[in-house]
C-alpha cells in the first residue's frame, strides 16, 4: 500500500509542477506591447484574417510569440462559411515567424477543433506567408496576407 501512496505522490508532484511550468510560460510580461495585424486569407478558405500579437525580447534577433487569431471565412472548401478562432505561439526571428495555431473552427455543417501553423515572413508593417489547418475532416491550407494597424499595452 505505502508504495503506491509513493508512487502517487511523486506523479501528482511532477504534473503539479509541470502546470505550474506551462502557466509560468504563458504568462505576457508587464508592459508588453501589442501589435494587431489585419489581412485576408486565400486558398481553401477565402476571407479575412485578423491577429494580436505580444513579441518577447529573446537573443539574437529572436522573439517568442504569443496571441490571437480570428478568421472569418465566406468561402470554406466543403463546409460552407464560418469563423475560426485560434491562439498562437511561436518565435520571430530575422522577420521570419513559425508559430503554432489551436483553436475551434465554427461553420455552416458544424464544429470542430482545429490545429496547425502560421508561417511567414513580418516586417514593422506587412506580413505574408502560409497557414494550414488540421481537423477531423482533413487539413485546408493557403496563403495569407497583413498589415499592422496598431499596438497597444
Amino acid at each position: 500500500m505505502n508504495r503506491w501512496k509513493g508512487k502517487t505522490i511523486i506523479t501528482f508532484s511532477t504534473l503539479a509542477f509541470l502546470l505550474v511550468l506551462g502557466c509560468a510560460s504563458t504568462q505576457v510580461e508587464p508592459g508588453a506591447v501589442a501589435e494587431m495585424w489585419k489581412g485576408k486569407i486565400t486558398g481553401m478558405i477565402d476571407g479575412d484574417i485578423k491577429f494580436s500579437i505580444v513579441r518577447i525580447a529573446g537573443e539574437n534577433n529572436s522573439f517568442s510569440v504569443k496571441g490571437n487569431m480570428d478568421m472569418k471565412g465566406q468561402r470554406i472548401v466543403g463546409y460552407g462559411e464560418g469563423e475560426i478562432k485560434c491562439t498562437i505561439k511561436g518565435k520571430i526571428k530575422n522577420e521570419v515567424m513559425n508559430a503554432i495555431i489551436h483553436g475551434r473552427a465554427v461553420v455552416s455543417d458544424g464544429s470542430a477543433d482545429v490545429s496547425g501553423t502560421l508561417v511567414g515572413t513580418m516586417s514593422k508593417t506587412q506580413a505574408f506567408g502560409t497557414w494550414n489547418l488540421s481537423h477531423v475532416g482533413g487539413i485546408h491550407s493557403g496563403e495569407w496576407t497583413a498589415e499592422k494597424t496598431s499596438t497597444s499595452q
